[in-house]
């Protein structure tokens, strides 16, 4: 039996706000760390934005919540680019590239765009819609699990990047049971049927 489920991350709720100010801090523990001394390291203003923001549901306060989060956004773009240009004359840019290429997918990323980053230090996090009535979406990594029917022993757990069609993870499930049990099960289920949910038929599936 395959069925796929999402694995939580250790991440709290993200919102562009909390994403600007860990891109800010990351900024100034770097370049602290480097002994770089920055321009600015806007710890007080980071501060008074997020009290703007505190009643951005109000419509009263929209607007100012929406110029507090605009010029969030500017500064963790402004002190990105200039740690970057110091670590550029340190010659230690490339040490740390992979880290300035996710902080400058979350300075940039709008709110229609596919592929977001969720969290910096899991950036492999997605946004997935499991249709329960108690939680629409939940953030993690799409995981298929694999059981004997009757039994409900599990031979075999894969983990897939992004979000794929639950129908374009069964091959590679199965090959995923194949290679890490005994041969004489590995017959087994092959000679069987695989029973799947509804939705999976759809698409690209699997044959």
């Amino acid at each position: 039996m395959v069925d796929t489920t999402v694995q939580a991350k250790n991440i709290t709720l993200p919102t562009d706000g909390k994403l600007y100010k860990k891109v800010i801090k990351t900024c100034n523990a770097l370049a602290k760390r480097c002994g770089i001394k920055l321009r600015q390291s806007y710890r007080f203003v980071v501060h008074c934005l997020e009290y703007d923001q505190r009643y951005a549901h109000l419509p009263r306060h929209a607007k100012k919540a929406k110029r507090a989060l605009k010029k969030l956004g500017t500064m963790a773009g402004r002190q990105m680019r200039e740690l970057r240009r110091r670590l550029i004359k340190l010659v230690k840019a490339e040490l740390y590239e992979p880290l300035f290429q996710v902080m400058a997918r979350i300075v940039s990323q709008q709110r229609g765009d596919k592929n977001k980053v969720y969290s910096l230090h899991e950036p492999a996090v997605s946004c997935i819609a499991k249709e329960k009535a108690h939680k629409k979406y939940e953030l993690g990594s799409k995981v298929s699990v694999d059981s004997l029917s009757g039994s409900n022993v599990e031979v075999g757990i894969t983990s897939f990047v992004g979000n794929p069609h639950d129908g374009k993870t069964l091959a590679t499930a199965l090959d995923a049971v194949v290679h890490w049990t005994v041969p004489a099960l590995c017959a087994r289920v092959g000679r069987q049927r695989v029973p799947w949910s509804s939705g999976w038929f759809s698409g690209d599936h699997a044959r």
